[in-house]
């Protein structure tokens, strides 16, 4: 999304992940990756899976945290994990540089519910601030650790929900607070550009790490877990969640903003139908609250 609105959807000069470099894997080693992202003539947009606390805060930098509910982000991981090739566990644990015990090899006779067991109870002990994760990080550490800073002005959150709803219009949000301005004519190419079927078939040059489109960019959508998971482990979720976030977060993380959007429509029935002063400044709010998250 960020390379089709930065260059305003013409070809970048190079494929998207030499440029959007993952910063905090140590492949390439730091000097060698300073070099490559200071020699960078355009806008830099780089990617992390750090919290907030884990890096250097500069005013001038836009931060965008993207969300997803984290019992789908756990069957996208479980598919990470699971179609791994020699390559990711290289960079992973033979890079020089790792801190703790090495990623462990997956392990195909397990099923996705026992791997689930230990994702959401166990962490790194050289990690001890987070207590779930495993065998990656803490998702609930890190959400809600962006969570405290979201009000922040130059930090906006975005979620997969979304975006599969509304991609052209979570575009447009992203456009406005990097400040780049929509070419109308070239809008609907960008759009078509980053749904997940065109990711998907040009995967190898979006993933060439994971293996590309055929392993690494699965399937893009939610619910896979209801297959998987027994109503006691989706309680045990709903239980960690509310125990490592703030109530509003741990909601937030579930939907996104799609029931703000549902209230919205809601309120401008009442308002349709003869509606009170009351629903014009609640209608107000939820204006306030789109626009931020």
């Amino acid at each position: 999304i960020i390379a089709q609105l930065l260059f305003n959807g013409e070809e970048p000069p190079a494929l998207v992940p030499d440029m959007s470099m993952w910063i905090d894997l140590r492949v390439p080693p730091r000097a060698v990756k300073r070099e490559l992202v200071e020699g960078l003539r355009t806008r830099r947009f780089l990617k992390t899976h750090l919290p907030p606390d884990a890096l250097t805060y500069r005013p001038s930098t836009k931060y965008i945290y993207v969300a997803r509910d984290g019992r789908d982000a756990f069957m996208s991981l479980y598919n990470h994990y699971k179609t791994a090739n020699e390559n990711w566990y290289g960079a992973l644990n033979d890079t020089p540089g790792r801190v703790g015990p090495e990623v462990p090899k997956f392990d195909p006779q397990m099923t996705p519910a026992e791997y689930f067991d230990k994702w959401v109870a166990k962490g790194w002990e050289t990690q001890p601030w987070e207590q779930d994760g495993w065998p990656f990080w803490s998702l609930f550490y890190n959400f809600d650790q962006w969570w405290k800073v979201r009000d922040m002005p130059n930090v906006l959150f975005v979620h997969f929900n979304d975006l599969k709803q509304d991609l052209a219009g979570e575009m447009r949000k992203v456009a406005k607070f990097i400040g780049t301005p929509i070419d109308e004519g070239k809008f609907p190419t960008q759009v078509e550009k980053c749904t997940f079927a065109y990711m998907k078939a040009n995967g190898d040059a979006c993933a060439p790490l994971g293996g590309g489109g055929k392993t690494f960019i699965n399937k893009g959508s939610n619910g896979r877990w209801k297959d998987e998971l027994s109503s006691e482990q989706l309680a045990t979720y709903d239980k960690v969640a509310k125990e490592r976030m703030a109530p509003a977060a741990a909601k937030w993380l579930y939907t996104g903003g799609k029931e703000l959007r549902i209230v919205k429509k809601l309120v401008h029935q009442r308002l349709k139908f003869g509606g009170s002063d009351n629903a014009v400044a609640l209608l107000a709010n939820i204006d306030i609250l789109s626009e931020k998250h």
